[in-house]
């Protein structure tokens, strides 16, 4: 599920349009991090307002003769080609048009920019091109200064024109001499714009100083002749242009065109020039990393599978980054990287928090199904059942869980116990589960008889015809009577009982209460089992003395976690997850803040507002520092066993102020 929904928003992003800024960015960042690049031999003289300014010239008129001497002035200097980048439409003063046509005769290589307007024929709508041979006559090489834009994208596309309508940096590459790319329409469109810097990386000198040059300045030089992108009189939306560079802000310095015109012509020289994937390559790719991070990330717990997530991300996009700088390929990584990533890494949060709050024993109660063999009426409120469980009967149902219900049983001379039924119907009559809960039963059983700190299971059988097994415990204090017990009214006492009655304890008190129940999971411990799910209700008193209960999660000790079933209570279970020796430990260290502080174990770490009105204020803050040390976040910072926690407690114990 977890690839399928990966796979599902790397198609979305990448073919529907709310997924462009995700594509752009594949394209923009690495323009702005690519190592940049100062081509030579080519150079920009632009018509600036400082030109306007320095020669008292109206920007909206500038006279033929001024670039006629401007291009005899390069010819005489070894330009290598000279490309105007201008629209010289029409006829002007005939000297002025006489002395241009004079100076483009004998500088030959020249480029002249061509124009596209719309056709004045309404009847016949269309694109028409203007060239300028109108009075310069045939044999003028010439091609069309324009760019492919998309919305408001920064330009990227290589314009390569037509046969028809070539394209003016096409033309002047070649030219130059340059080896050109396949002209195939079809292939055209897979050209697109390598920039070498934000604008004005191109070297650049104002149209008033390009005669004042030294010698030589301009020698072997392809130089650009057009309107800078500060003039007046050019329209703005027409020869302005957004990069990369200033695709985040519309207010940042934009591209002049005969800028753009120079880079595409550089692209081609270079061969620089970028390609895309295929549409193919990039469906493989997008299933690749649905498949590896959509299911991969499920597989781990929240905290690992975000820092998986953020190493795959930054990886991602160096790859995008280095393909783009170095293969001149570049590919839509930032949908991998910005939006499948992100979506994989919201799945396996979900379903992690999914899995956890199933397999939580809050959540693992289920109504109680009648047993067909327990029915029967022997007194008010009562039955009295005997069963297949030596010399005992059954009295009255005390508890219900997933896989069972807890019974009050009493033997042949009178005595209580309690009897807990485990159904195999309970477990979908999947017989592995059933038996690892039996066989950590009887692993427990002759363990539990060695420590008073844990509630005894005094015999365990099985009646596999019936399709249950059963243990025998001893029966916990009445919450009201104590040990007196009545079967008519009777009800189990237990930690939680008391807290939700005296809402927390004194510190010397919980001290006593860790002090026996420590012992106890340590010999746990020793023997090689760990509990998973300590939490007040858990904590029974027999007799007045706390002992560790619901012993029906008690397995043994694996190597890993990944080798214990993920179960326990939450606001109990620690950061890492349930299983281990210090995962006792941290849920043993709740039960002790939720005593001592009157809280919820949601709370944790955090004190009570009433802190200083206690009495025993500053034992609850010497006794804090304890919990915070059992409750750290980070297990290795925690006590390494219960003995060692015990330890800590007794030396509290004796500097107690309020005993």
């Amino acid at each position: 599920m977890g690839a399928l929904l990966t796979l599902l928003a790397g198609v979305v992003l990448l073919q529907l349009p709310f997924g462009g800024p995700w594509v752009n960015a594949s394209y923009n960042l690495p323009s702005l991090f690519a190592p940049g690049v100062a081509p030579e031999n080519v150079g920009i003289i632009g018509l600036d307002e400082q030109t306007c300014d320095a020669w008292g010239i109206s920007p909206d008129h500038w006279s033929r003769t001024l670039h006629a001497r401007l291009i005899d002035h390069l010819h005489a200097d070894h330009a290598r080609l000279i490309v105007v980048d201008l629209q010289l439409l029409g006829t002007n003063a005939p000297e002025e048009d006489a002395a241009l046509v004079a100076s483009l005769s004998r500088a030959q290589p020249v480029v002249l920019d061509a124009v596209r307007i719309a056709k004045p024929d309404p009847n016949f709508p269309g694109i028409m091109t203007l060239r300028p041979t109108n009075f310069l006559g045939p044999g003028i090489e010439w091609g069309i200064g324009a760019v492919q834009i998309e919305g408001d994208l920064p330009a990227r596309r290589l314009y390569t024109g037509t046969d028809d309508d070539p394209s003016l940096a096409w033309t002047a590459a070649r030219l130059s001499g340059a080896t050109l790319p396949d002209s195939n329409s079809a292939n055209q469109a897979t050209y697109w714009l390598r920039y070498y810097g934000p604008p004005g990386t191109l070297p650049y000198v104002s149209y008033h100083k390009a005669t004042n040059q030294p010698a030589g300045y301009y020698s072997n030089q392809v130089v650009f002749i057009g309107g800078n992108r500060s003039l007046g009189f050019l329209n703005e939306k027409l020869d302005r242009f957004y990069t990369p560079f200033t695709a985040w802000s519309r207010h940042a310095e934009s591209i002049s065109g005969v800028e753009l015109v120079a880079t595409m012509y550089l692209n081609l020289v270079r061969h620089d020039y970028l390609r895309r994937m295929p549409w193919w390559g990039e469906f493989l790719l997008l299933l690749g990393s649905a498949v590896l991070f959509g299911a991969g990330l499920a597989l781990l717990r929240p905290l690992p599978a975000l820092g998986w997530a953020v190493a795959a991300m930054l990886a991602v996009s160096l790859v995008g980054l280095l393909g783009f700088c170095f293969t001149n390929l570049w590919w839509a990584w930032g949908v991998v990287a910005g939006g499948q990533i992100p979506c994989a890494l919201a799945w396996s949060v979900l379903y992690r928090t999914h899995r956890l709050t199933r397999t939580t024993t809050a959540t693992w109660v289920m109504p109680a199904r009648p047993t067909p063999t327990i029915a029967l009426e022997s007194g008010p409120g009562l039955v009295g059942v005997p069963t297949g469980i030596p010399e005992h009967t059954l009295v009255k149902r005390i508890g219900a869980g997933a896989y069972g219900e807890v019974w009050l049983a009493r033997d042949v001379v009178g005595a209580y116990h309690a009897v807990k039924l485990v159904h195999l119907a309970r477990f979908d009559r999947n017989p592995e589960p059933f038996e690892r809960e039996y066989r950590g039963i009887s692993a427990y059983s002759p363990i539990s008889l060695s420590h008073p700190g844990l509630l005894h299971v005094l015999l365990v059988g099985r009646r596999d015809q019936e399709g249950y097994f059963y243990y025998v415990m001893e029966l916990g204090d009445d919450a009201k009577t104590g040990s007196t017990i009545d079967p008519v009214t009777y009800e189990p006492r237990n930690l939680d009982q008391d807290l939700q009655i005296r809402q927390r304890l004194p510190v010397a008190e919980c001290i006593e209460i860790i002090l026996q129940l420590a012992p106890a999971l340590d010999h746990l411990h020793r023997h090689g089992l760990i509990h998973r799910d300590i939490k007040p209700s858990n904590i029974v008193f027999v007799e007045g003395v706390p002992k560790l209960a619901d012993i029906g999660l008690v397995t043994k000790l694996a190597a890993t976690d990944h080798h214990v079933t993920y179960v326990g209570t939450e606001g109990y279970i620690p950061p890492e997850g349930p299983g281990t020796i210090l995962a006792d430990l941290y849920s043993l260290g709740v039960v002790l803040y939720r005593m001592s502080m009157g809280l919820n174990a949601k709370q944790l770490p955090a004190l009570p507002n009433s802190l200083h009105d206690r009495p025993d204020a500053r034992d609850l803050l010497q006794l804090n520092q304890i919990i915070s040390t059992a409750c750290a976040p980070e297990a290795a910072k925690r006590y390494p066993s219960a003995a060692a926690l015990h330890q800590a407690l007794l030396e509290l114990k004796d500097r107690l102020t309020v005993p």
